[in-house]
């Protein structure tokens, strides 16, 4: 079925109307997705959306961010 377009109105906004809604993933598998970034991603990706900001923020997710981290990643140890 092809849509008519509002006068005025290109072919991209025509477009973006009908897939203006993300996918709705479950919020487990976006937390498993995010733990494997760097903090400084995270950071950035707290505004993508409130839910996306409340899964960063929640303690959960750092813990599991955490245990996702290289080890020692904080300390340099030099042997002489």
């Amino acid at each position: 079925m092809i849509e008519k377009r509002k006068k005025g109105e290109s072919v991209c906004e025509s477009s973006m109307e009908a897939t203006s809604s993300p996918p709705n993933l479950p919020s487990d598998l976006i937390m498993q997705i995010l733990s494997w970034l760097p903090v400084k991603f995270l950071i950035r990706f707290t505004s993508v959306s409130k839910h996306w900001k409340s899964l960063i923020l929640d303690p959960n997710f750092a813990k599991l961010h955490l245990q996702k981290s290289p080890k020692n990643t904080h300390h340099t140890h030099r042997t002489r």
